[in-house]
């Protein structure tokens, strides 16, 4: 079988051309967000942005700033979701544009070589918007800004992000340049994944400012970015949570990640290569936060400075401080020593190799699985079911919270369309969180599994 499979964009509602790469031993697929962003919350089930919804394909800034406008939510709440296809360069002069009360929108870029040029795009008062497979370029004020309490459920995947500069900007930043992607002012649910960002000095901002409390409501997840020879803020966070696993750092020139005022970070599975601070409590003039580090790789690094548990996450759970994210939502890490070439080979724009609209679904082949199991949680025992429609070689293991197999349940080859049911015993493990990873080819379905005894 070939390694690599062709999949339906589940988020458009039509088919695209997009190819699942094999993203290592811990491959997952790409039509959906991991962490926050993928919840149940604020009245919004995951991100799907303009699932099943209409299309367009927007070639210049102005076409793109009045689409933008005419598909606000609040002007007509009866709008359909939306798919905007950015082909080649767009340009809109040096201001940011807005994607503003807009719910159920898909931005994204066709081709390999979809870029922004000159401009941002400011997410406010918006819901379910996903931004894909684009290259920021030299966006004087933000590539992309998420804001205001009523933003939430935003997923930015496979993007790239650079000033476009070639001089270097100094600890004080580039004065031309601010934030790559920036996150606050009471937003949440947001999830930023395979994104590559270079050549840029303040790069992901998490909160607003030191007094703006109300940023304690935020959340958002950070998994398989390439931080490369950027300065900061990978991110800098203020108040609320963040978690940050399987990132890439590489010599970063100031620091890696930094909590402050109060936030509740969590960094796992990351590598950090030759980066003076990679971890700080508080900077400059913000107090410190708490910063919860596991099963990370630091390669010519200064040392981290962290305050929470390093033995087991969340532990003790007396400690309001102490969070697991494994508590909100399922992932799996992989292994940080697998960072560096996974993101390096497939994080940034152009990684997605969409194509051009074709008319029919079933022109392109998409391998479908179905794992469920019951009771949840469990003690001691747990019966999962599990359903593959593509024949192909079938592993079905359970992971605990670091990625690392606790059982094989399943090892062999499966028949479509027949339902399969396992048992999984967990008299031997230790209470908590743990989960079941159902893998057909190089497809991949993960499960939250809670033991307790």
């Amino acid at each position: 079988m070939k390694y690599s499979i062709y999949i339906c964009l589940l988020f458009i509602g039509i088919s695209t051309g997009l190819r699942a790469q094999p993203y290592g031993a811990l491959m997952r697929p790409d039509d959906h967000p991991i962490g926050f962003a993928s919840m149940n919350a604020r009245g919004q089930n995951g991100t799907t942005g303009g699932a099943g919804g209409d299309t367009i394909t927007i070639t210049n800034g102005d076409t793109l700033y009045t689409y933008l406008r005419s598909i606000r939510s609040d002007k007509n709440p009866t709008l359909r979701p939306k798919v905007i296809l950015i082909k080649g360069t767009i340009t809109a002069g040096d201001k940011m544009v807005y994607i503003k009360s807009c719910a159920n929108v898909t931005v994204l870029g066709l081709g390999t070589n979809a870029r922004i040029q000159g401009f941002g795009f400011e997410i406010e008062t918006s819901q379910n918007i996903i931004i894909r497979n684009i290259e920021f370029w030299d966006c004087p004020t933000d590539g992309i800004d998420i804001r205001d309490p009523e933003t939430h459920h935003i997923w930015v995947d496979h993007c790239s992000f650079t000033d476009g500069a070639t001089a270097d900007p100094g600890e004080g930043g580039d004065a031309n340049h601010d934030g790559a992607l920036d996150y606050k002012k009471e937003a949440t649910h947001v999830t930023v994944s395979w994104c590559h960002f270079m050549n840029h000095s303040k790069t992901c901002l998490f909160g607003h400012t030191d007094g703006e409390t109300a940023d304690s409501v935020m959340c958002g997840t950070y998994h398989h970015n390439w931080f490369d020879t950027t300065w900061q803020r990978h991110p800098r966070v203020r108040f609320g949570r963040c978690h940050v696993f399987n990132n890439y750092c590489e010599s970063n020139k100031l620091y890696g990640v930094a909590s402050t005022c109060n936030a509740r970070v969590v960094v796992e599975g990351c590598y950090f290569q030759n980066v003076p601070y990679p971890m700080n409590i508080g900077y400059a003039e913000s107090p410190a936060g708490y910063l919860n580090q596991s099963n990370n790789v630091f390669d010519g690094c200064g040392t981290p400075v962290t305050n929470g548990e390093t033995k087991q996450l969340g532990q003790p759970a007396s400690n309001p401080h102490n969070w697991n994210p494994a508590s909100d939502y399922a992932y799996v890490v992989d292994n940080p020593a697998d960072v560096p070439p996974l993101v390096q080979q497939y994080a940034g724009s152009g990684k997605l190799f969409v194509t051009t609209a074709v008319e029919h679904h079933e022109s392109i082949p998409r391998s479908r699985m179905i794992m469920e199991n019951y009771p949840n949680p469990f003690n001691p025992s747990t019966k999962i079911r599990f359903s593959v429609d593509a024949r192909d070689h079938v592993t079905l293991k359970i992971c605990d919270v670091l990625g690392r197999p606790v059982a094989v349940l399943f090892d062999g080859a499966a028949d479509p369309g027949k339902d399969y049911a396992v048992t999984f015993d967990g008299t031997h493990l230790s209470s908590g969180v743990y989960f079941s990873v159902l893998q057909n080819g190089t497809t991949r379905l993960v499960n939250k599994l809670m033991l307790t005894k």
